[in-house]
């Protein structure tokens, strides 16, 4: 019997990664629980015993014992409010939930939902000034901050869980605009003003007076939620609309916040919509909707790298509001949660390790200078970088390897070459670009009247690598040094007929003539 019970679990462990054998990278499947329900946030909760899902559900909240984490089991289910947003945090022994529906705040012991207790406690409709919320967060001084509620302007406010935990007392609201999310951590609240299209740094040492110190527009404009990085030197949002992206700023000095990247998720479809993201040391981890869960290194945050997903979401892609509404990358174990939408609870197995990196700057082989918004493509990726105005980039891979890199610029050879690029180490590689030959040339723009020559003329020229605004002299003239190629031109001049046509330059180069008709539209 020993052996076929051996038989017997390989064959359920090989039927579920057959089953779920969606787009992965380096993140591996271990379980999926499905529900009758759609799904909305995740939390985790973990004891020296064992590690908890705290689930989401339309019609509810479920636990969930993911201890086994081949084999989940829902321990209780907690009936709410019917609700397509649930949102879930944990305090000690005890669980805080809110809805967008109705119910206020409601309350689980956890303990007592793990000890097996016959009734746990549950306690509902508890009103705290607010019928519904979007979100909540606890800091680590057992601060329950409610975002998004009924009260007010819907911006946050703050409660104790200290004296009570099971009857939190009011601190204090930030009302200024609606917060749509956040977290905080010491002192410092940073909130995604969803509607104002930026996330927002907030003083809240003194409750009953919380000040703003700080504002930082988004990508997108459409912040949705934020969070820190360990050391507090960098902030990390997501913009929840089609197209978005996860954006990474230094907020070292709130008084010069910059933007330093913004990275998409692993899919060649751009107009996925991202949704929360968090920090979880090097890394962070975003339930991506349609693209599943996407796990980015940001050890080096001004070069953001992909370096594992997990489909979640196989029946949908591209935009939608489908597939992985939230993450918790928390649990001791290192095993991540997700809540699909409509495909339920996955526990999956991180196998990541940080980034491998190449970084160097690209200059002109003939004079030294440095070109900006060059091209850099490694093979295999889908992700290409643009050199800055100093001609420096940085990119690299999720995994160690040798590969093939690609460096172009508009009127230079591109240049293909191969590196070797390891996890956690930058290799520095620097560039020269040969410029292509370019031929001196001269438009000459005169009145076909009398074939004199019309100063302050425009003269656009351009093609798919170039483009040239230009002003005739007084005598007509255009001096310009252009690459072989096929342009078009446009020229134009107030009291004349704009000439419109193309134009191909060889090596050659000379002087071309073009006479304007006298007209006025």
């Amino acid at each position: 019997m020993k052996n076929l019970n051996i038989i017997f679990l390989f064959s359920v462990i090989f039927t579920q990664q057959f089953l779920f054998a969606q787009e992965s990278l380096n993140i591996n499947f271990l379980s999926n629980l499905a529900y009758n329900q759609e799904l909305s946030d995740v939390w985790g909760y973990s004891t020296d015993e064992g590690e908890y899902a705290l689930v989401g559900v339309f019609d509810g909240i479920s636990v969930v014992d993911v201890t086994n984490s081949l084999s989940p089991i829902e321990l209780a289910f907690f009936s709410g409010p019917e609700s397509t947003w649930r949102d879930l945090k944990s305090w000690g022994d005890y669980l805080y939930c809110i809805n967008e529906t109705d119910g206020g705040l409601q309350i689980v012991n956890l303990a007592e939902v793990i000890a097996g207790t016959t009734n746990p406690t549950y306690i509902e409709n508890i009103s705290l000034g607010f019928t519904t919320a979007h979100n909540i967060f606890v800091d680590e001084n057992a601060v329950l901050y409610v975002f998004g509620s009924s009260f007010g302007s819907g911006g946050c406010m703050m409660f104790d869980l200290t004296s009570d935990p099971e009857n939190p007392s009011f601190l204090g609201v930030f009302d200024d605009y609606y917060f749509h999310d956040g977290m905080v951590r010491g002192d410092t609240l940073w909130g995604g003003a969803v509607y104002e299209g930026v996330f927002s740094v907030v003083d809240v040492s003194d409750k009953q007076n919380p000040t703003i110190i700080g504002t930082q527009s988004t990508p997108n404009a459409f912040t949705h939620n934020c969070w820190i990085s360990d050391d507090g030197d960098y902030l990390f949002t997501t913009d929840e609309v089609s197209t978005a992206f996860v954006a990474s700023y230094d907020v070292s000095d709130l008084d010069n916040i910059s933007e330093l990247d913004r990275i998409q998720a692993w899919s060649a479809d751009t107009d996925v919509i991202p949704h929360n993201t968090h920090v979880d040391g090097d890394f962070v981890v975003t339930s991506y909707y349609t693209d599943g869960v996407s796990v980015v290194d940001v050890s080096r945050p001004s070069n953001m790298i992909e370096v594992g997903y997990y489909d979640t979401s196989e029946s949908f892609s591209g935009d939608g509001f489908n597939g992985a509404w939230g993450t918790y990358p928390w649990l001791p174990s290192g095993n991540i949660l997700v809540t699909d939408i409509e495909t339920g609870l996955y526990v999956l197995e991180s196998k990541y390790s940080n980034a491998s990196y190449v970084e160097g700057f690209v200059s002109n082989e003939i004079t030294g200078a440095a070109i900006s918004n060059a091209e850099i493509q490694i093979i295999g990726s889908n992700h290409t970088t643009l050199t800055d105005l100093s001609g420096f980039y940085e990119s690299g891979m999720a995994e160690s390897g040798t590969y093939e890199i690609i460096f172009s610029a508009p009127g230079y050879s591109d240049v293909y070459e191969f590196i070797s690029i390891s996890s956690g180490e930058v290799l520095s590689f620097n560039i020269a670009l040969i410029p292509f030959e370019s031929y001196s040339t001269q438009f000459s723009i005169l009145s076909v009247a009398n074939l004199t020559g019309i100063s302050n003329a425009s003269v656009h020229i351009f093609n798919d690598d170039f483009d040239y605004e230009l002003i005739s002299d007084f005598q007509g003239n255009v001096d310009v040094s252009l690459v072989a190629g096929d342009y078009s031109i446009s020229i134009g001049a107030w009291g004349y007929v704009t000439e419109c046509s193309s134009v191909t330059i060889s090596g050659i180069g000379g002087d071309l003539i073009y006479e304007l008709e006298i007209g006025y539209s």
